[in-house]
């Protein structure tokens, strides 16, 4: 099957591709999947990120072609347009008829151009993955992806199927911007939603989200598609390339490695991760222990001021030297003129050779929907340190965790309880890896291959 991506996310890295990636991979071992997968990662209308309008020169791995639109126009008029639409659906109760009018008026107007490059785009795919395309940052073109799909594979036109896939909705997407929600908690008049028909199927992440789904104004029926993670992370002699890594950044060969998979803003707790690291830090110093490294995997570029401010958090603390700002951990490791940038896998993979562990702090309700890190460091064998955010219990049931709060106490007994179990891991404490086998299974029952090998064997008897 050839493949088409349309992304959402605007960001040349995110948790949801990554996983993309590990169903991918499954779907080509499987045979069934055809690379490269031609892909639009949405840098043309999501001008609330720090790539619009092309992404700027961000790589992509080699498995995927790119396909960014080019706007007509003036790129920062087009972009204050989408966010304007966006702002004004989003509150469309206050809106009268006559503004209402004028409102569709622009969101047609906006979705003509995305119309043409979609049926460019995906003039040879087979199957078209749409990622956080129901969230409302970008109705216009939504919509006229909506179009364009009809006329592809309506009244069986032309052979395929559409994946809807989202892992994040609206009604429990909590995220504010100048004190207002960015997104209604419930489809209005102008959302565009998929629809029940002979082609569509429309995923999300959690049984909850199934619920949710099911409620909104469609026919069509919410289907259960976790995220996956990679099924193992290599154990062992870390690779050249790592070590060089490591040696890029003056990582010292007896510190151990804190990873952070979260990208860089407020809602991701990356300040709460920077506190508690000076906590353990200290506590590393009284202890007598090497000082552990922490490698945040966000991009500084996505929330460039929130950026700032995680940098002086970090000055102020005294973290010079210990923490990583890998600044977007890509979909697939690569050199450049700055250096080795490693995926996810080789960070998981060095944080385990040295004998580290993942931290995962967001400190905003409302906003995690998988919430994948936990899960990353049960199959890498490492210890997990988490803030209590609202789905960690019903999504890990019995996870073994360190668990972090705000206050200096709360931190100075999670550093304790972090660097205990770093300890445990080194000497093979049956306890401790006892605990650590079973949030391995806990997150393979979740986030495993089971539901993706089913969806590509289905899909694949569509084009036997």
């Amino acid at each position: 099957m050839r493949l088409g991506v349309v992304c959402g996310d605007g960001l040349p890295v995110s948790g949801l591709l990554t996983s993309l990636r590990y169903a991918l991979d499954l779907g080509v071992r499987s045979g069934v999947v055809e690379f490269p997968v031609i892909t639009d990662l949405g840098y043309s209308w999501r001008f609330d990120k720090g790539f619009a309008p092309d992404g700027r020169g961000e790589p992509y791995p080699d498995w995927m072609t790119p396909a960014c639109m080019e706007l007509p126009g003036d790129p920062g008029a087009w972009g204050r347009d989408l966010l304007a639409v966006r702002d004004r659906v989003a509150a469309l109760d206050e809106l009268d008829a006559g503004e209402r009018t004028t409102l569709r008026e622009e969101i047609d107007r906006l979705a003509a151009p995305y119309e043409e490059h979609f049926r460019v785009m995906l003039a040879d795919v087979d199957v078209v993955i749409a990622m956080n395309m129901t969230l409302t940052d970008a109705v216009p073109v939504t919509l006229a992806l909506l179009r364009v799909l009809d006329e592809m594979f309506a009244d069986g036109h032309r052979r395929g199927r559409v994946v809807w896939w989202d892992h994040d909705l609206l009604e429990n997407y909590a995220r504010t911007a100048d004190g207002k929600r960015v997104y209604p908690v419930f489809p209005n008049e102008l959302t565009p939603l998929p629809r029940a028909n002979g082609y569509t199927y429309w995923a999300t992440l959690t049984p909850a989200q199934v619920t949710e789904a099911a409620g909104y104004p469609t026919d069509a029926v919410p289907m259960l598609l976790p995220p996956m993670v990679p099924l193992s992370v290599p154990d062992g002699d870390l690779d050249a390339h790592q070590r060089e890594f490591l040696a890029q950044h003056g990582v010292e060969e007896d510190q151990p490695v804190l990873v952070v998979p979260k990208r860089v803003v407020p809602e991701k707790g990356v300040a709460l991760t920077l506190r508690l690291h000076a906590a353990t830090i200290a506590e590393a110093r009284r202890r007598g222990e090497p000082v552990p490294v922490l490698v945040v995997f966000g991009s500084l570029a996505e929330e460039r001021e929130h950026a700032r401010d995680m940098l002086d958090l970090a000055d102020s603390l005294g973290l010079g030297g210990t923490v990583v700002w890998a600044d977007g951990v890509p979909l697939s490791s690569y050199r450049d003129e700055q250096g080795l940038h490693l995926d996810e896998i080789d960070l998981l993979h060095i944080a385990r050779n040295r004998s580290g562990a993942v931290v995962y702090t967001p400190n905003v309700p409302g906003v995690e929907a998988a919430s994948m890190p936990p899960a990353f460091a049960a199959v890498a064998e490492l210890p997990c340190a988490v803030s209590p955010f609202k789905i960690f219990a019903s999504v890990y049931p019995g996870y073994s965790a360190v668990m972090v709060g705000p206050s200096a106490g709360e931190l100075e007994r999670a550093a304790g309880e972090l660097l205990d179990m770093m300890a445990a891991v080194r000497k093979a404490d049956p306890v401790v890896r006892r605990k650590l086998a079973n949030n391995r299974d806990i997150s393979l029952r979740t986030f495993g291959e089971v539901h993706w090998r089913a969806f590509w064997q289905e899909l694949a008897e569509v084009f036997r």
